[in-house]
C-alpha cells in the first residue's frame, strides 16, 4: 500500500503523533503527513491540496468533525478521497448524512493498529 499524502485533523497534537506512528507502523512510513488541529484549519489546507487519506476527529474546536467532512466533499479534488472517522463518539456523533457517503469510514478510539491495518486494507486492496 502506497499513500503518498495524508491529512490527520485532531484538536490533540498526542493523538496526532499516534495516528501517524499507527500509519507508519501499517508500512505507509515513506507518506507525507499534514496535520491540522482542527477543521478549521483543515478547510484551509484542503483548499489548496490532494489527499490520499484524510482522518479526522470529531470534538474539535472552531470547526467539528461532521462540519470539516461536509466542507471536504465541496473541493473536487478531494471529493472522493476517503475519509475514516477517528471519535470515541461511536456511531450516535457522526451525522447521518454522512455516514451515507461512499468513502466514509468510522474508527473508535482509542485507535486499535489492528482495526487501522484491517480498514486500510479493505479500502485500498478490496
Amino acid at each position: 500500500m502506497k499513500l503518498k499524502k495524508i491529512l490527520i485533523v485532531d484538536d490533540s497534537r498526542t493523538a496526532r503523533m499516534m495516528i501517524i506512528q499507527s500509519l507508519m507502523d501499517q508500512g505507509l512510513d515513506r507518506s507525507l503527513f499534514i496535520e491540522a488541529e482542527n477543521g478549521l484549519a483543515a478547510v484551509d489546507i484542503i483548499k489548496r491540496e490532494f489527499f490520499d487519506l484524510i482522518i479526522t476527529d470529531l470534538l474539535m474546536p472552531k470547526m467539528d468533525g461532521n462540519t470539516f467532512i461536509r466542507k471536504a466533499r465541496l473541493f473536487p479534488q478531494n471529493k472522493e478521497t476517503p475519509i475514516i472517522i477517528l471519535t470515541s463518539l461511536g456511531k450516535e456523533g457522526v451525522d447521518k448524512d454522512i455516514l451515507k457517503e461512499t468513502g466514509i469510514y468510522l474508527l473508535q478510539k482509542p485507535l486499535s493498529e489492528d482495526e487501522l491495518g484491517k480498514l486500510l486494507g479493505e479500502i485500498y486492496e478490496p
